[in-house]
């Protein structure tokens, strides 16, 4: 897919707009909804204890409601991030984007990791949500990346993500290349961290991204609306 074709409305779609910062204040919170109402994301992904005040604003908007399990850092045990995302979809959130357990893929204890995917994927479908997978690429191999996608589209998640945003690195155009020739049509791809451009964001929709993650949405469809005009 070209961004050449698309409509501004149409690029707007591909985005989570996230925010997902610690020191996060209400008014800081309002206008990045404020924000989402008016360019019409796909999704907001936020911190979970936003989750119900979210869902309550947007509640007349087309924009969904995404939230965390296990971020940043993926090291909580299975039952917590099982919990976490129990407690945000019954608040309302329509995704969750969890990080996997970097420490176990790293010493390749697949039937761990594969618990956990099917564990998060199985508390996701009962709400009838989204399970987005974070591998946190910055720190894995090609054949680690590789094998962690084979096992996500095994146990059900619904997209494998590049990155958190808040790792040493971000989206890669090589690994998003990757992550689509591995999961095909059997999953979706998020590519995260350090989507600040337009150029980027179109690198990485022509390699098969089907979902962006920024919170640069306004910066980039200016952007993008300044091109199409000259």
């Amino acid at each position: 897919m070209k961004i050449d074709t698309m409509t501004t409305r149409q690029l707007a779609s591909y985005f989570d707009y996230s925010l997902l910062t610690p020191n996060c204040r209400q008014e800081e919170f309002d206008r990045f909804l404020a924000t989402a109402r008016a360019l019409h994301p796909y999704s907001v992904a936020i911190n979970g204890s936003w989750v119900s005040y979210a869902v309550d604003q947007l509640k007349d908007s087309d924009v969904k409601v995404g939230s965390t399990a296990g971020f940043p850092f993926g090291q909580m045990s299975v039952a917590t991030k099982v919990s976490e995302a129990r407690l945000a979809l019954d608040e309302g959130a329509d995704e969750i984007d969890y990080v996997l357990n970097i420490s176990r893929l790293l010493d390749h204890d697949y039937d761990y990791i594969a618990r956990e995917m099917r564990e998060m994927a199985a508390v996701c479908h009962d709400h009838e949500a989204v399970c987005k997978v974070i591998l946190e690429n910055c720190y894995l191999t090609t054949e680690e990346i590789r094998a962690a996608c084979l096992t996500a589209v095994a146990e059900g998640m619904d997209f494998v993500k590049t990155s958190t945003g808040f790792g040493p690195g971000g989206a890669e155009l090589k690994d998003v290349r990757l992550m689509k020739e591995t999961v095909g049509i059997l999953a979706g791809v998020k590519a995260a961290g350090a989507m600040r451009s337009l150029y980027k964001t179109a690198q990485m929709i022509e390699a098969g991204a089907t979902r962006i993650g920024s919170a640069f949405l306004s910066q980039i469809l200016e952007e993008f609306d300044r091109r199409n005009k000259k």
